[in-house]
């Protein structure tokens, strides 16, 4: 029997970093629902390619050249922050890190049913490290001790026709949260597009060109 040719494109390494306990029930979630053998990794199948995610742990009060280093040889980071928490200061370390080396970053908020829960406040320091603009993907629908669950913004165009009654007196919240994802993605894009017109004017143009047809 042959055996599989594997696509080093079609493999990363992603280093989970927080709190040790917040980010080993992050890892075992990830593990127990995608995981298909027991290597630490996460399996998924799109199209005709195989996708493996290697998943390492790593405490947010790991030394600082600890820090630098794993972040550094890794494809992407999962920053794991509680709301509950009033400061993070090794949240900005890892996102100044991983902006300096070019790594993907996303924070994973926890702690959202905690009473003292601030999801804006959490929002407002990555905002404020290093000028970055986040991309709030989902948002509690409720807060503390009347939180419920998350509000998935990505999919709330399909949504939109039913969403007010489905989300309730959260939906206006809601869409003011959608509206201000989708003006910081074009506002992006326009930049780039800008960025790269400028660089290479033929290429983007013809680029730009095939995106509208």
């Amino acid at each position: 029997m042959g055996t599989k040719a594997i696509d080093p494109q079609s493999i990363r390494n992603v280093t989970i970093i927080g709190d040790p306990r917040e980010t080993t029930r992050v890892v075992h979630r990830l593990l127990r629902r995608f995981a298909r053998t027991r290597s630490g990794a996460v399996h998924w199948a799109k199209g005709r390619v195989d996708h493996t995610i290697h998943i390492a742990e790593l405490s947010s009060h790991a030394p600082i050249a600890d820090l630098e280093r794993s972040i550094r040889v890794a494809d992407g980071v999962i920053a794991v922050v509680n709301a509950a928490v009033k400061n993070a200061p090794r949240l900005e370390t890892i996102l100044r890190v991983a902006d300096d080396h070019q790594v993907a970053r996303l924070c994973l908020v926890t702690g959202l049913g905690d009473p003292a829960a601030d999801f804006d406040r959490r929002v407002r320091t990555i905002a404020e490290t290093r000028g970055a603009e986040p991309l709030t993907l989902q948002i509690p629908l409720g807060i503390g001790t009347e939180f419920e669950g998350v509000i998935d913004l990505v999919p709330m165009w399909a949504l939109e026709p039913m969403a007010a009654e489905f989300y309730g007196r959260h939906w206006k919240a809601a869409q003011q949260w959608y509206r201000n994802l989708v003006a910081t993605v074009l506002e992006r894009t326009r930049q780039i597009r800008s960025a790269c017109e400028r660089s290479h004017p033929n290429t983007c143009t013809s680029a730009s060109a095939a995106a509208r047809a």
